[in-house]
């Protein structure tokens, strides 16, 4: 069987049904009131035949904090996928971050004072076409344990871009590339 472009499509429904599946097993990790959240991947993965799964990668790794890290992880992480023989139609990341709003220009939401923990959850199609972002806020009990802060709905934000997940594409594209003599990764 050959590969059919057409096949790495996703609609705009099915993305977004995928995108709370993402959203609902973060919630799910969170009713367990965790220490720490283990960053993850959750993948669509087709294969050459037309039929559909979901893959999910843990990423325990000892830090996952710095933008060079995660762009490394993400990309290496691609590659590994590539070993499926599957297509990666959709890719659902979700982790730990910090969101700040307005903070002063050159200080990271990490390190303002007024920034607030939140549980995201980036999602991107194989071909850009769907992009968006749930936003789960969280805040710390008295052990220090992680749990959804407060009643209000989630933050979603349909079309919002983030350039992590293109790290993952740019790892499996690096294989096809090399497998079929395409030139340099730049």
């Amino acid at each position: 069987m050959t590969y059919d472009p057409a096949m790495a499509k996703i609609s705009r429904a099915e993305f977004l049904r995928r995108l709370d599946q993402a959203a609902g097993h973060a919630r799910s990790v969170l009713d367990g009131k965790p220490e720490n959240f283990i960053p993850c991947l959750s993948i669509l993965a087709r294969t050459l035949e037309g039929e559909d799964g979901m893959v999910l990668m843990m990423l325990a790794v000892p830090s996952f904090d710095e933008d060079d890290e995660k762009h490394e992880i993400l990309f290496q992480c691609g590659c590994e996928f590539y070993k499926r023989g599957e297509i990666p139609v959709a890719v659902y990341f979700e982790c730990e971050a910090w969101i700040a709003v307005n903070p002063p220009p050159g200080v990271e939401p990490r390190h303002f004072a007024g920034r607030k923990e939140a549980i995201v959850i980036f999602g991107m199609s194989l071909d850009r076409q769907h992009q968006s972002i749930v936003s789960i806020p969280v805040r710390r009990d008295e052990e220090d344990r992680m749990i959804q802060d407060g009643p209000e709905p989630d933050f979603k934000r349909e079309g919002a871009q983030t350039p992590l997940l293109a790290h993952f594409y740019r790892g499996f594209f690096d294989h096809v590339r090399r497998k079929f003599g395409l030139g340099e990764n730049k």
